[in-house]
C-alpha cells in the first residue's frame, strides 16, 4: 500500500475503487475510481504531468498530490484496521460500524498507524480518524478487498497493512498490540491459505 508504483523511490500512487473479480477477465466495479498519484520529493516531473493529462483525457478521476506519503499514510489509516477487522470477524462494513467494540478497536488501531507515520514525519490529525469511520459507513455490506481475498484463498496483505506499523514502531519502543494481534492471526490465515494453494498445485500435477 505505501510502494506503489513504476519506482516507488521517485513515484506512488494510491488507488480509490471497488472492485471484484466475477470471473476470469470480468470485474465488476462497484464504486470509487479515483486515482492519486505524486512524486515523495513533492516535485512533479514531466511524467507525471503526461500521467495526469492522460488520465484526465479518458475520464478517470484523478489528483496529482504534492504530499503523496501523507495520502498513502492516510489510505492506511482505513486499510489498517477495517481490512484486518473484516478478515478476522467476517464482517461486511455495516455490520463493522454497527458495532461499538469494533468502532473502537478500529480507532485504537488508527492510533497505532498515526505513531507509525508520526515516525516517518507524517502527521496524521485526529479528525481524519472520524473521517474513516464516515466513510465506513457510507460503504454498505461492502467487503474489504482482503477479506474478498481471504474468501477466494488469494494471498493476504497483512505485511502492507499492519506488520509496516509494528516494524515502523518497534525501534522507538511503542506498542502496537492492535497491529501486532492483527499481523499474527492474519499471517496464520495467510500460511493455511498457501499451504492449500501448494497441496491442490501438487494434487493436480
Amino acid at each position: 500500500m505505501l510502494d506503489k508504483g513504476a519506482n516507488s523511490e521517485t513515484f506512488a500512487g494510491v488507488v480509490y475503487i471497488d472492485v471484484e473479480i466475477d470471473a476470469p477477465g470480468v470485474v465488476r466495479h462497484s464504486t470509487g475510481g479515483k486515482i492519486i498519484f505524486g512524486q515523495p520529493d513533492k516535485c512533479p516531473d514531466d511524467r507525471a504531468q503526461f500521467i495526469a493529462r492522460s488520465l484526465a483525457a479518458t475520464d478517470i478521476p484523478c489528483e496529482m498530490s504534492r504530499d503523496i506519503q501523507k495520502v498513502q499514510w492516510n489510505k492506511l489509516l482505513w486499510n489498517a484496521p477495517f481490512c484486518a477487522i473484516s478478515c478476522l470477524t467476517r464482517a461486511n462494513m455495516k455490520q463493522i460500524v454497527e458495532s461499538e467494540p469494533l468502532i473502537n478497536l478500529a480507532v485504537d488501531c488508527m492510533a497505532e498507524v498515526q505513531a507509525a507515520a508520526f515516525t516517518r514525519g507524517i502527521d496524521l490529525p485526529r479528525e481524519l480518524f472520524d473521517q474513516a469511520i464516515v466513510f465506513s459507513q457510507g460503504l454498505g455490506e461492502f467487503n474489504s478487498s482482503m477479506l474478498q481475498d481471504l474468501e477466494a484463498r488469494k494471498p493476504l496483505e497483512y505485511e502492507a497493512f499492519n506488520g509496516i506499523v509494528v516494524k515502523l514502531l518497534r525501534p522507538t519502543g511503542k506498542p502496537a498490540p492492535i497491529n501486532q494481534t492483527s499481523y499474527a492471526t492474519l499471517q496464520c490465515l495467510d500460511q493455511g491459505i498457501r499451504e492449500e494453494a501448494s497441496a491442490n498445485q501438487h494434487a493436480s500435477a
